[in-house]
């Protein structure tokens, strides 16, 4: 299964989300999962947007492959390994672009996403000292902040309590834990508890 080819690389995930289509639906493709232990999502009948993500990737991926296929393709003359071999490398450039810029959604790239950090770029080596300047948004546990509800509120002190991923974090403010966004968390010195 090409599955298995992704999971060797990434390990297998807790869900996969698709739709209801005959891949998706067979035996094979629940015992398989099953004995990975993943949960399967299927998104509703007939209702592509409820897979929005997925639909716009496929619709973006289809574009790009026929811009590949109809520029630039050799003549008749030559030969259809040459023919193959050039869609081939435009399919990889398309591909290493398309992973490396970021949604509008997640203002992440899919590599980002996927590998957890923000991996080398064209871009990234034009502008090397770009992110020099950005904000460490990332807290330890245990670590003593100030905590805003909006900008016009008085800063208060919290403790990280705990990460719910990048952006969230659960803090504790007079031993009452609260779940808080990290734009409302700045450094009250860099202590940790």
């Amino acid at each position: 299964m090409e599955l298995m080819s992704v999971f060797a690389m990434f390990g297998p995930p807790k869900y996969l989300v698709s739709d209801n289509g005959q891949p998706f639906d067979s035996n094979d493709y629940a015992q398989f999962c099953t004995s990975f232990n993943i949960k399967i999502v299927h998104s509703p009948p007939y209702c592509p947007q409820s897979n929005g993500q997925a639909e716009k990737s496929v619709d973006l991926a289809k574009k790009g492959i026929e811009k590949i296929i109809l520029s630039e393709t050799t003549s008749n003359s030559q030969a259809l390994e040459n023919d193959l071999l050039l869609i081939q490398n435009r399919l990889s450039k398309f591909l290493f672009h398309y992973r490396d810029t970021p949604t509008t959604t997640t203002l992440k790239s899919p590599n980002e996403m996927l590998l957890s950090f923000r991996p080398r770029t064209l871009l990234s080596q034009l502008l090397p000292e770009s992110n020099a300047n950005l904000r460490d948004y990332h807290f330890k546990i245990g670590e003593i902040v100030k905590f805003r509800l909006n900008k016009s509120s008085e800063p208060v002190t919290a403790v990280i309590v705990s990460s719910k991923g990048d952006n969230i974090y659960i803090v504790s403010i007079h031993g009452v834990e609260k779940e808080v966004h990290h734009n409302q968390l700045s450094r009250a010195g860099g202590r940790v508890l």
